[in-house]
């Protein structure tokens, strides 16, 4: 087991503890399930092989996500985060959205 320390904004720290809170979890165990959630591990290949796999990570443009109505966007979300693992947050469709668009990940 080793020990990592890291620096990050107030608002993202408040973000974390909040939802490891509203999951019961531990900050430490939360941060841990979105490393392995992003970084993959023996378990868990990496987020965006998972993505690419299920045919959900594309390249900016290639997807008309502005040209779904809300209903079908929504309807996505929904679809996406019933085949996540337990731990999985709606941040990370946020993140995946806005990779798409091209934008800068919330």
């Amino acid at each position: 087991m080793k020990q990592m320390i890291t620096r990050v904004s107030e608002s993202l720290h408040a973000l974390a503890r909040d939802e490891a809170a509203r999951r019961g979890q531990s900050l430490n165990d939360f941060v841990t399930d979105a490393i392995v959630v992003a970084l993959g591990d023996a378990d868990h290949p990496p987020f965006r092989a998972r993505a690419a796999a299920l045919g959900l990570l594309a390249a900016p443009g290639e997807w008309p996500v502005d040209d779904l109505t809300p209903e079908q966007r929504e309807q996505r979300r929904r679809d996406w985060m019933s085949r996540q693992p337990a731990g999985a947050a709606d941040a990370v469709f946020d993140a995946l959205m806005a990779d798409r668009r091209g934008e800068p990940w919330p």
